[in-house]
């Protein structure tokens, strides 16, 4: 489907490498945690970034890559989210602020996704059923205050922002230096 010589394959291959972030990112080949197509962790202390792949067949190939290129564009994002949650632990965001600001840093990562899509596209495939790369990866993109506004709260559909709640909840309100005000 994808040979070396596509732009695609070779932007993967040196976002792997390390071109994109300035350290290699590691293939995990565990199913993501979360349920969805795929998800990254960020590079953290001696751990390494990586990336992980749904490997059920529910995930097709072609959405396959373009899920792998939004993480690697996500990740070029680990500093923006290492702030937010130093913010957050010294009482400078709600959990509300927090997850809002991460939604729209991967808003930021979706966007460009988009633009390098525009620019690179995949090779149709043969059933067309490419759900993730349709209607994620090319469909165009609200403005970010519309963004925002309609994804970027309790339940948003196209948003991790219960995810970033449940994180701030569970992972940084225990450590908060001073109370937000």
């Amino acid at each position: 489907m994808i040979d070396r010589t596509d732009p695609v394959h070779k932007w993967v291959v040196d976002g792997f490498q390390g071109k994109l972030i300035g350290q290699r990112v590691y293939w995990n080949a565990s199913s993501p945690r979360t349920g969805r197509a795929a998800e990254h962790a960020a590079p953290y202390g001696h751990y390494p970034p990586f990336i992980s792949i749904s490997g059920g067949t529910d995930t097709t190939p072609v959405d396959k890559w373009a899920v792998v290129v939004f993480e690697l564009h996500n990740l070029q994002n680990f500093e923006g989210f290492a702030k937010l949650a130093a913010d957050a632990r010294a009482g400078k965001l709600t959990a509300d602020e927090y997850a809002t600001q991460c939604v729209m840093l991967e808003y930021d990562a979706q966007m460009r996704t988009h633009q390098f899509f525009a620019k690179n596209p995949l090779p149709e495939s043969e059933h067309g059923q490419d759900r993730w790369y349709k209607t994620w990866a090319l469909s165009d993109l609200p403005s970010a205050e519309e963004f925002k506004t309609k994804h970027a709260v309790p339940g948003g559909s196209r948003s991790n922002f219960d995810y970033f709640k449940n994180s701030y909840i569970t992972q940084i309100l225990p450590y908060i230096e001073s109370r937000p005000r």
